[in-house]
């Protein structure tokens, strides 16, 4: 499922999508649409990365284990 959804862009980022678009050969929706997607997918692989990187460092709170660098 799709919705419409209004969105208000300065003058100049809206010319630059339109530039960037025309070069891609899409439109300027569909550069719109993909750009958001991937920032979307990247900004759920930061959030688990960070929850990860949390996750192992209550663990190592909880059992006090440490590993040596050498």
């Amino acid at each position: 499922m799709t919705v419409t959804t209004s969105l208000k862009l300065p003058d100049d980022l809206k010319n630059t999508i339109a530039k960037v678009a025309a070069f891609e050969g899409k439109t300027a929706h569909a550069l719109m649409v993909d750009t958001l997607q991937s920032a979307m997918e990247d900004a759920l692989l930061r959030q688990q990365f960070y929850a990860n990187g949390e996750a192992a460092f209550q663990h190592t709170l909880r059992t006090n284990a440490v590993y040596g660098g050498d």
